[in-house]
């Protein structure tokens, strides 16, 4: 497990101190030579992943971003991101502890062009959660 998450090179982590030790001073620990077998040239996943996190640089001062009215579903997402932030550091429950998923499915079928997705998932957006749906829920 350890191979595949792309841990087992000291130089990318170690156990000893948890250290996660790529950065943009060493590449990265990216090795060009091994994108002949890897596409990434990195060790794994975990590895692929940091970096990618790792790569995006500073945060972006998002008050100074200019949004179009496409950009709703956006807008509402950071809101509700940052209000399930403040809910935790007040102590409160993360979102979705409570919630009972184990009716989630995601079919994989070929419908006809009359067809409505809907029936495929007939129960969909009515999860409960503290005895709420969760359609409630989101538009809470």
């Amino acid at each position: 497990m350890i191979a595949l998450l792309g841990l087992e090179d000291p130089a990318v982590w170690s156990e000893a101190d948890c250290e996660f030790r790529p950065s943009w001073v060493n590449g990265f620990g990216q090795d060009r030579s091994r994108m002949r077998e890897n596409w990434s040239g990195l060790s794994g996943v975990e590895h692929e992943d940091a970096i990618v996190a790792l790569s995006m640089g500073a945060i972006f001062d998002r008050s100074k971003e200019h949004l179009v009215p496409a950009d709703r579903a956006v807008i509402y997402l950071r809101h509700k991101l940052l209000e399930a932030a403040r809910t935790v550091d007040a102590g409160g429950d993360p979102v979705g502890v409570g919630l009972d998923l184990t009716d989630v499915r995601a079919p994989d079928a070929m419908l006809a062009g009359d067809s409505n997705w809907r029936e495929l998932v007939a129960h969909h957006g009515i999860a409960i959660e503290n005895g709420r749906r969760t359609k409630e829920l989101i538009l809470a």
